[in-house]
């Protein structure tokens, strides 16, 4: 009796399949092959196999060390190179400032691959439509706005500072203290108890709780789903893997953003209060069905998982960073100690060597070390001197963005010294998102001196937006006039800001203008800022007001002869000055003419925009010091729209787009110690960035000024 050992059929199938492997195989090498020869990166510096594959990349980011490998690449191949076969890093400055602008067009890319289709609602930063993500953006504008955090927060956290504080100092006295461990848990109790309206109370009992470790494991959860999906997926089919325990926390810390969550929404808004609770109410009140107890569950979580070890991990490194510098050191706690014990976050904020040692950690240390991916529009575009096709990915991480030896010398170098020098040439960055604040602390001096004047006179002064605006300016130590029509009005608000002085001065009518520079300028010779704040904003139809001419004549006086005459009659004697500034406050009805009722106004700041462009570029090119900054506020609530049917259409609670003074002036003051020359608060900020993507680079050509 034979046995068959080989059927020629069985051989047949062998033999087909193994050509079939071995036809694939080579169908796949010559796909990489044409990959690597024929792809519209090529020309992108950086190493050969980079083309044909990101294995390097998922390996370093598997291992912890993608911030290290890519500065490593840029190192030697230069500010842009590439890192995948469609993906590029660059840190070329101009190239930032061009992908992350607001409205610059470059969309959010995918970061976290296909396991975003599996989970059940998207966080923010997890959001690629941007309409999406703007109705995201919107509902949690109010409650992360800065005087929003002041007034709800600060006493909260204060109290877990203070804690945290003392619990490194109780554990120093007796040997030696983990300060990170500390750091981690105030941070935890301080974003438990603003997501979820109770603390996680680890500050208290000195030990970390499940939730916490869940986070942790969660975190290699994520970046293993991300890089290897299928092992991911494999994990799932071994009982008590150690991914698989990873994923169901990482599950776990999803589910318990939502609990959180709900709870302070069954609890209601008289009992827990919570980050969430404004928006919950107003998506209840309105009816957003979009916005699902996951959606705002995966916020919180998403805030416990991006805010804990970022904060600990900075604050250590600041703390680690000044011990070993025992002069910065002794000027830092003499700085704090003028403070007394009675301060607040907006006095500490005003610190300028506190100020410098905070920026110059975040440049060293980032909480963040990559960067968000953005995806090449249609068209493509060109990044430091390559141009780039659409659709391609970029990246430019902060790790090696801010240790960019052309703008930092000795780049590896802790000096908060160093930063007023420094930071001057990274002004085209105050878009991205990791990169550091732009301030200018000039050799450690107040930051009073970084708006650029001493002296100013504001019109239309008396309330409104220049009366916030004249308060700012006085809290930051400058001397301010303000000018307007009523004078009993102005001499209530000189009265109540302590401003120096007042002038009656109807800028409508240009034969008083000069009259009062002489006066002025004679009375107030240290005068170096104006600001042309005077407008009106009258609801005008074509077709129905008999007195239109009458009315438009006296808003084209007010918005434009008027703005026009004092700059001009100023310049002069701001000529002899070591420096100048002239702000001219127009609108983002400038930009686009969004209310059709207001056909002569939006007409009036479309000029007062263009004729600071033109203003600020003749100056420029004729090598004066005086500078022009445009800011266009977009709705805020003051008593501009008295005329109108509803006076109170610009108030917050009628449109989710508009402003109060205080968060126009908090925006618009950070901005201005940043050296933004045109600056659109809120929602202003978007309409202004897609025009100036639009329109900017062919103005700047044709002006002769990049």
């Amino acid at each position: 009796m034979g046995v068959t050992l080989l059927n020629p059929e069985n051989e047949f199938d062998r033999r087909a399949m193994v050509m079939a492997l071995v036809g694939a195989a080579g169908g796949y090498q010559q796909q990489l092959l044409l990959q690597y020869l024929n792809s519209p990166l090529k020309h992108i510096p950086g190493p050969w196999h980079t083309r044909c594959s990101r294995l390097s990349l998922k390996l370093s980011r598997l291992t912890g060390t993608r911030m290290t490998y890519v500065h490593q690449l840029h190192e030697r191949y230069g500010s842009i190179v590439r890192i995948a076969p469609n993906e590029l890093s660059c840190i070329d400055i101009q190239s930032v400032s061009q992908v992350y602008k607001v409205g610059g067009g470059f969309e959010k890319a995918q970061w976290i691959g296909d396991y975003a289709t599996k989970l059940p609602a998207l966080s923010l930063s997890m959001i690629l439509n941007s309409a999406e993500a703007k109705q995201r953006r919107r509902l949690l504008h109010g409650s992360f706005a800065i005087t929003s955090l002041r007034k709800n927060w600060e006493s909260t956290i204060r109290s877990k500072v203070e804690l945290a504080v003392m619990k490194i100092k109780t554990e120093a006295l007796a040997g030696s203290s983990n300060s990170h461990k500390w750091w981690t848990y105030m941070a935890a109790d301080v974003i438990s108890q603003l997501s979820f309206g109770q603390s996680l109370g680890v500050l208290e009992s000195g030990k970390s709780t499940m939730y916490m470790r869940a986070i942790e494991n969660a975190l290699i959860a994520d970046v293993i789903q991300c890089e290897i999906p299928f092992l991911a997926s494999l994990s799932q089919l071994i009982p008590r893997s150690l991914l698989q325990t990873f994923s169901r926390q990482l599950e776990q810390v999803r589910l318990g953003g939502a609990d959180g969550v709900a709870s302070v929404k069954q609890q209601g808004p008289s009992s827990a209060q919570s980050i969430f609770t404004e928006m919950i109410a107003e998506c209840d009140s309105e009816g957003r069905t979009w916005l699902t107890k996951e959606a705002v569950g995966m916020e919180g979580a998403g805030m416990m998982v991006a805010g804990t070890d970022t904060t600990a991990a900075v604050l250590t490194y600041l703390i680690w960073s000044v011990l070993k510098q025992p002069v910065l050191q002794e000027k830092l706690e003499n700085e704090i100690a003028l403070l007394g014990d009675t301060f607040d976050d907006k006095r500490l904020e005003a610190c300028p060597i506190l100020g410098a040692v905070i920026e110059e950690t975040l440049r060293l240390y980032p909480a963040v070390l990559s960067s968000l991916p953005r995806l090449i529009p249609g068209g493509g575009t060109t990044l430091s001197s390559h141009f780039v096709p659409a659709g391609t990915v970029v990246y430019s991480p902060a790790y090696s963005l801010q240790r960019d030896p052309k703008v930092f010398p000795d780049p590896h170098r802790f000096d908060p010294a160093t930063l007023s020098n420094t930071l001057r040439r990274f002004d085209l960055l105050h878009h991205h998102q990791f990169i550091i604040s732009i301030r200018r602390y000039e050799n450690m001096a107040s930051p009073d001196d970084n708006l650029g004047f001493k002296y100013a006179v504001i019109t239309g002064g008396g309330g409104g937006i220049g009366k916030v605006m004249a308060q700012h300016f006085i809290s930051k130590g400058k001397k301010v006039i303000i000018a307007g029509r009523t004078e009993s009005k102005l001499q209530e608000t000189a009265k109540e800001i302590g401003a120096v002085d007042y002038y009656v001065l109807d800028t409508g009518k240009a034969e008083q203008i000069p009259d009062f520079v002489r006066r002025v300028t004679k009375e107030h010779p240290d005068l170096d800022c104006l600001v042309n704040n005077a407008g009106v904003q009258r609801p005008l139809e074509i077709l129905k007001d008999d007195d239109f001419l009458s009315k438009a004549d006296q808003e084209i006086d007010i918005n434009i002869r008027g703005p026009m005459h004092l700059a001009l009659g100023l310049l002069p004697h701001f000529q002899t000055k070591e420096s100048a500034l002239i702000i001219n406050v127009s609108s983002v009805l400038g930009f686009v003419p969004f209310s059709i009722i207001n056909p002569v106004y939006n007409g009036t700041k479309a000029w007062l925009h263009f004729w600071s462009m033109n203003l600020r570029t003749q100056l420029k090119n004729g090598g004066s010091k005086v500078r022009v900054v445009e800011i266009a506020p977009p709705t805020v609530a003051t008593d501009l729209h008295r005329e109108r049917s509803d006076p109170d259409d610009n108030k917050k609670e009628n449109n989710p787009d508009a402003l109060t003074v205080d968060e126009f002036m908090e925006e618009v003051g950070s901005k201005l110690e940043d050296g933004v020359e045109t600056i659109g608060p809120g929602m202003a900020g978007e309409v202004i960035g897609r025009w100036y993507g639009a329109f900017g680079e062919q103005y700047a050509k044709a002006a002769g000024s990049k």
